[in-house]
């Protein structure tokens, strides 16, 4: 298709790279999307990892309160990014907004963040540490993880919190780190909604980035063989970051691969098989993949099966497991003392009564994790609703707020309805939250297989 001219309407006619070479030499837009989204990410994955690291420490802490502030920490990040970027619209106004308001207290004259194009990529870094809670819970899912006896002897030694700290909390988490990492890097390279949002690429395609870029071409412009030529330079440049994290996975966690769901997980974390690294980079390959490369061929399959305006594009492909998520557990049962193991063999257990007694219990923190992850992006999906979805009928609130800022006319949207929607948007990811938190928090795997307490 990316080397065809078609604009949806008409037969493709073929151009052989003609569209390649364009978007390669003739295309300064694209090159300007391409620096702001490798900006974006080169500063904003480090700064929003350090802030993680930080705050889940202190939250790991057994202090009097110390539910609250974890809850307080990882509310914004269930936010859906709709209400969210409606909220930072408001926030960074440049005279009504509440940032600016505060720095002319100060006596200082705050700037028009998302109309000056030297201050809108900062604006959008700053909109990224308010979904920092993620990480923050995954941290603190593998701090609950270490076993408490390497702090007791750290302790006697006399070793103090930080040399605690540097000694044993972050090399026991960098397993969740370099997931943090990775999967950091993989969102900030398919940043859509957010650009989309709030600023539409804008001022002077200062805040344009890749997969906006890629989107404005295809269902705005109808340029479906150049979006998909943009779509493939994409996958180059995240397959090519692919080959460094290769090789970290090699040197660093000298690991087996993982194909599909927790069986899977504990397969490969814990049973050594011939080409078992192998089956893990393909596996892991294909979450480096983002969706917006497969996003126009699914689009036209979505097309061709009369699925568009229905519901089947955004339920059927969630029934497929997710390298997301077998990933995640991966990580997270390689994190558990292999002791455990050993212990149960010696009792003539093998690796299903292993899994289905010892592992299966002590990965409930994560796999609660994973439920709240995935009900906040079903809940929240913006690009999948905006792209299949026609009828206002049959929008999903996430679109139906979006929708409803887009009034025409010179008027002014209805923000009382707006903001009550966007409430009404966020309620049900809190109360999940809240219901499911403890499980999350509340892991003890130093204790053999007595599983959550």
């Amino acid at each position: 298709m990316s080397f065809t001219n078609w604009d949806l309407f008409q037969s493709p006619e073929f151009i052989g790279v003609d569209n390649y070479k364009n978007l390669l030499t003739d295309d300064p837009i694209f090159w300007k999307s391409v620096g702001n989204t490798f900006f974006y990410a080169l500063i904003s994955i480090p700064l929003g990892m350090s802030i993680s690291l930080w705050i889940a420490y202190y939250l790991n802490k057994k202090i009097k309160g110390i539910t609250f502030f974890r809850i307080l920490f990882y509310l914004p990040s269930v936010v859906p990014v709709v209400a969210s970027s409606l909220l930072f619209i408001h926030l960074l106004a440049p005279t009504e907004g509440l940032i600016n308001q505060g720095l002319a207290l100060f006596g200082i004259q705050g700037p028009a963040w998302l109309l000056d194009p030297n201050w809108v990529k900062p604006a959008l870094i700053l909109m990224s540490l308010w979904g920092v809670g993620g990480g923050v819970v995954l941290l603190l899912a593998g701090m609950k993880g270490i076993p408490q006896e390497l702090y007791e002897a750290a302790a006697i030694d006399g070793a103090k919190s930080s040399q605690s700290f540097f000694h044993i909390t972050f090399p026991m988490l960098t397993p969740v780190i370099f997931f943090n990492l990775v999967t950091g890097m993989i969102g900030a390279l398919q940043t859509f909604a957010q650009v989309f949002i709030v600023t539409a690429g804008g001022p002077d395609n200062a805040s344009q980035m890749v997969v906006p870029y890629l989107f404005q071409n295809a269902f705005q412009f109808y340029k479906m063989g150049y979006a998909s030529a943009i779509a493939w330079v994409l996958f180059i440049i995240i397959m090519a970051l692919t080959l460094v994290v290769f090789l970290i996975i090699t040197v660093i966690t000298i690991v087996g691969s993982v194909l599909s769901a927790s069986v899977v997980s504990y397969g490969f974390a814990r049973i050594k098989a011939r080409g078992s690294r192998f089956l893990f980079i393909v596996l892991l390959s294909t979450m480096m993949i983002p969706g917006e490369v497969t996003m126009v061929p699914q689009f036209i399959i979505f097309r061709h099966l009369d699925w568009i305006n229905t519901f089947y594009p955004l339920i059927v492909p969630s029934f497929f497991a997710g390298a997301f998520n077998v990933f995640l557990i991966r990580q997270f049962v390689m994190s558990i003392p292999k002791s455990l193991d050993e212990a149960a063999m010696i009792d003539g257990m093998g690796h299903p009564g292993i899994y289905w007694k010892i592992i299966m219990p002590l990965t409930y923190p994560i796999l609660s994790a994973i439920a709240i992850f995935s009900f906040s992006y079903n809940w929240g999906n913006f690009m999948g609703p905006l792209i299949y979805i026609n009828d206002p009928e049959k929008m999903p609130l996430a679109l139906g707020v979006q929708l409803l800022t887009t009034v025409g006319g010179g008027q002014m949207p209805p923000w009382n309805l707006v903001m009550i929607a966007s409430l009404f948007l966020t309620i049900p990811m809190v109360l999940v939250y809240l219901f499911g938190q403890r499980y999350v928090y509340e892991a003890n795997i130093s204790g053999g297989s007595s599983g959550i307490k």
